[in-house]
């Protein structure tokens, strides 16, 4: 599986990125513009987080960075150079961060119970 976030918007704290799932869009990503990761294609596991529970997914091999989550979060002060999806893009923000979470982290979960790789793809065309 295939997870692309193509930045589009920058905003005075955030960046904020369409997201397709194997071509499809889905919503958007939010980061914090200041702890934005460098752009690349990084493999996602899944982990037992100390803030977000079992099963987050994390970002490996993110250059001079560890524990690079995917989580819910509305605003870029919530991120510490992580990711957070939205089904609306705000003013700076995503909306209904949640209601974008547990559908897309679903869908991981399932493609590793597979044995398929999850991969996300970080792009940009500002």
């Amino acid at each position: 599986m295939i997870l692309e976030q193509t930045r589009r918007w920058k905003g005075p704290t955030a960046l904020i990125g369409s997201l397709c799932v194997d071509g499809v869009t889905t919503g958007y990503l939010l980061e914090n513009r200041a702890l934005a990761i460098p752009l690349g294609s990084y493999k996602i596991s899944l982990y037992n987080s100390p803030k977000h529970g079992p099963n987050t997914p994390l970002l490996n091999g993110v250059p001079g960075r560890s524990f690079i989550e995917i989580h819910p979060a509305n605003w870029a002060h919530e991120l510490l150079g992580c990711l957070a999806p939205g089904v609306e893009m705000g003013n700076d923000c995503v909306n209904h961060s949640v209601a974008a979470y547990e559908p897309l982290r679903a869908k991981i979960m399932a493609a590793l119970a597979s044995g398929e790789g999850v991969y996300i793809d970080v792009k940009q065309t500002m």
